[in-house]
């Protein structure tokens, strides 16, 4: 098929022509079926933490073997696992929806395509049995999607969105693995006492937690390190589903951690 270009005012006509020749008729509607069905697909399988292999076998064949998105989707639901975060607790809310679609261009087989999507996850922790963190954007998507010529089906190739607006709440960390041996308690101290300065109150805790028993630490001290860790953990809670203000968490981190430093260099 011959389509001219030169003349500016013809050129969408021209190129939709050219485009539709070697493309399935329904090459637009087919292009976003699969960011719908990818949206659809990745919240489904989000819903299937910690059973969530087969839930995520649907997203592989929307996606090219180069493509780096998929890694990164089953990196977040390793993680949501491994936290004990699940989104299929009775009357769970979560949601996820495409406000806003646009096809920005097609060229040389890649599909240009930019949405708006409405997040609202609301992740529960089987550990505490209670709500544990709420991630809720509305954010701009772009999205790159490559024809596939032999399977004739699009693609995606990436999918790039900007990192959450959330800067002010804290996702926990993931229990630590730390391999080390201190002959002595000062030297687990000194430790413990550098993690709190440079890493924060959250991983000082966990691995005070953690080996205490090892270290075999005064009962009246390995309970009052373990309430720490409650009411901070707490506060934490509390301001991931913005029940309290972010000042009002760092007022009680600021006190958590000047008590747990206190109790370090009792110790």
């Amino acid at each position: 098929m011959y389509a001219d270009f030169r003349d500016e005012s013809d050129f969408e006509g021209s190129f939709e022509k050219l485009v539709k020749s070697i493309l399935p008729n329904d090459f637009i509607a087919s292009i976003r079926k699969v960011i719908e069905d990818n949206l659809t697909f990745e919240l489904d399988a989000y819903k299937n933490i910690p059973n969530y292999h087969k839930a995520s076998e649907k997203l592989v064949p929307l996606y090219t073997n180069n493509s780096t998105v998929l890694g990164r989707i089953m990196q977040l639901l390793e993680r949501h696992k491994k936290r004990k975060w699940i989104l299929s607790n009775t009357d769970n809310p979560s949601i996820a929806n495409i406000n806003n679609y646009e096809l920005q261009k097609i060229d040389n087989l890649k599909a240009h395509v930019k949405t708006n999507e409405y997040w609202y996850l609301q992740w529960f922790d089987l550990d505490t049995e209670n709500y544990a963190y709420i991630y809720n954007e509305t954010q701009d998507h772009e999205y790159v999607l490559t024809y596939d010529m032999n399977a004739r089906r699009w693609l995606i190739e990436s999918h790039y969105y900007p990192s959450p607006g959330q800067e002010d709440k804290v996702l926990p960390l993931l229990d630590p693995n730390i391999e080390f041996k201190f002959d002595k308690v000062e030297e687990f101290v000194t430790y413990v006492s550098s993690l709190l300065e440079k890493n924060g109150i959250e991983l000082a805790l966990l691995v005070l937690v953690k080996y205490s028993k090892e270290l075999t630490l005064k009962e009246e001290t390995y309970l009052k390190i373990k309430n720490i860790q409650r009411i901070y953990f707490e506060s934490r809670r509390l301001r991931n589903l913005d029940f309290i203000s972010h000042p009002d968490f760092k007022e009680s981190k600021t006190k958590a951690t000047a008590e747990l430093t206190k109790i370090l260099l009792g110790m």
